[in-house]
């Protein structure tokens, strides 16, 4: 590993609480003794960055463009009702509940992303990746995954890392953050024969 990363982890690790700190400890040792491949970077996630990834790894789109539409038509439709016959009250109320729900479809996923991209953001982290699995941490959160127990998919862009798990346990790494030896070695591990790489998951 690199000097700055190492410098990273043993920093990290002082900073951390006790608990926290034995925990990462106890981590990176094992991510270290069960990959036989194995990458480590320094890097910062921006707010921007994470809520740009947030929005490109994000589950579901389908599904809420579609609620937004019908949501939007039976709007439409209960307004004309209400336009031709006045007397029905009900379809006045129902076009407005129906736009209530198009604003939760549009602007709650939205809300949520900003948050998610604030909580991800911000501190100088590293991660540890191997073949099998990983390890990151910026002295407040971490983040472990398994490839094979957690289920995880790994696609990239010209920007990012995606890092697509179970539970929707997501992650991201910014390709400008990343020195070029720290790039290379990532994506060695990345588009090694056992990771879970999509093959041909450029964008």
């Amino acid at each position: 590993m690199e000097r700055k990363l190492k410098q990273k982890i043993a920093e990290i690790i002082a900073d951390a609480s006790p608990e926290l700190g034995l925990l990462i400890k106890e981590e990176v040792d094992r991510v270290k003794e069960e990959n036989s491949v194995l990458a480590g970077v320094v890097y910062t996630l921006s707010e921007e960055d994470a809520l740009k990834a947030c929005k490109k790894m994000i589950r579901g789109r389908f599904k809420r463009t579609f609620q937004a539409v019908l949501a939007a038509l039976l709007a439409l439709a209960f307004f004309i009702s209400y336009w031709r016959n006045p007397a029905y009250l009900q379809g006045l109320i129902l076009g407005f509940v129906c736009l209530a729900l198009l604003a939760v479809v549009l602007i709650v996923p939205a809300r949520m992303q900003k948050q998610e991209a604030k909580n991800q953001s911000g501190r100088e982290r590293f991660l540890l990746a191997g073949n099998k699995s990983m390890f990151s941490s910026d002295g407040e959160s971490c983040f472990q995954l398994n490839y094979k127990n957690d289920m995880v998919k790994i696609r990239e862009d010209g920007e990012f890392y995606y890092l697509c798990a179970s539970r929707d346990r997501n992650w991201c790494v910014p390709k400008k953050e990343l020195s070029r030896e720290g790039l290379t070695e990532l994506d060695e591990v990345f588009r090694g024969e056992d990771s879970p790489f999509e093959k041909g998951g450029r964008k």
